[in-house]
């Protein structure tokens, strides 16, 4: 089966619209588009902010977890104080980013 004239020219212009966009620049090193900003596209210092933010959630769901498995089970959980100062570290590890955000732009 041969192509209808029709169809051919329908996919010659396709082909002939795609060819005349505009490409973006990809001339730098590692094969990543050219960035005008200079934003850095991988901040060190927030990937580690975000890193003990993480880690704070973490320790303040384990704790809570502890402390709802000692009630199903009807203990005591004498752990407050440590829930109190992870959620602390929490909150402290939040506005850090939120700072850092605020101060740095990425």
């Amino acid at each position: 089966m041969g192509f209808v004239s029709g169809q051919d020219s329908v996919y010659s212009r396709t082909i002939a619209a795609a060819g005349a966009m505009e490409r973006p620049d990809i001339s730098s090193h590692n094969g990543a588009m050219a960035s005008k900003s200079p934003t850095p596209i991988h901040c060190i210092e927030k990937q580690r902010l975000l890193e003990d933010y993480t880690a704070a959630v973490s320790e303040f769901n384990r704790m809570h977890s502890a402390q709802l498995a000692a009630v199903r089970k009807g203990e005591d959980f004498p752990f407050e104080e440590q829930i109190a100062r992870a959620a602390e570290r929490r909150e402290n590890a939040k506005y850090a980013i939120l700072a850092h955000q605020e101060k740095h732009g990425c």
